[in-house]
């Protein structure tokens, strides 16, 4: 009786069709399997489907922005930078790569560097939208580009920048009142 029980549970096993459980076998599935966790906010699984699509595509831009938007939610700035770059080394005007690596960079300090990828965003595609989940847009990445002068004691590059979300803002930099006002 035993062998018999053996043997029909190796007969299902083996029988199982390994599709069954709908894993993604394609880059394309990978690639919507991995911003579904995303924008589910499940950044380990994403970031699984985006290496596995990785393992079969290594140069899709998609694969390569997916990946580095998820290591940097993951907070692995080293790997998301270097993903990034490896995606613009491949398309130099992928505009989600620029916002991804502009933020990347923010976050590890390098307020120059930013400030650069978030001016190529805007050229890009001025009305830039990330589509993935998060609600950031070209207003969050000239917010950010104003904070960023501000952290440089660029003030006038800063009020600039934040006069390109408020026209009508103004405040005199070359008083103390005007840069708090400014930091406000």
């Amino acid at each position: 009786m035993k062998i018999a029980l053996i043997l029909l549970i190796l007969i299902g096993v083996g029988c199982s069709d390994s599709t069954s459980d709908n894993k993604p076998v394609t880059v394309t599935e990978l690639i919507d399997s991995g911003w579904n966790h995303f924008k589910n906010k499940d950044y380990n699984s994403s970031l699984q489907d985006f290496l596995a699509a990785k393992l079969l595509d290594s140069t899709n831009i998609e694969v390569l922005n997916g990946l580095g938007w998820t290591y940097l939610l993951l907070d692995d700035l080293n790997s998301s930078e270097n993903t990034f770059n490896n995606g613009l080394a491949i398309d130099s005007n992928a505009s989600d790569l620029h916002a991804g690596l502009s933020l990347c960079l923010a976050s590890s300090e390098s307020f120059n560097e930013s400030i650069i990828h978030i001016e190529e965003v805007l050229r890009l595609e001025p009305s830039w939208t990330f589509e993935f989940g998060l609600e950031i847009n070209f207003a969050d990445l000239i917010f950010t580009e104003s904070f960023l002068y501000f952290l440089l004691e660029d003030y006038e590059n800063s009020l600039a920048s934040i006069q390109l979300l408020d026209p009508n803002f103004s405040a005199d930099i070359g008083t103390s009142n005007g840069i708090n006002l400014l930091a406000d």
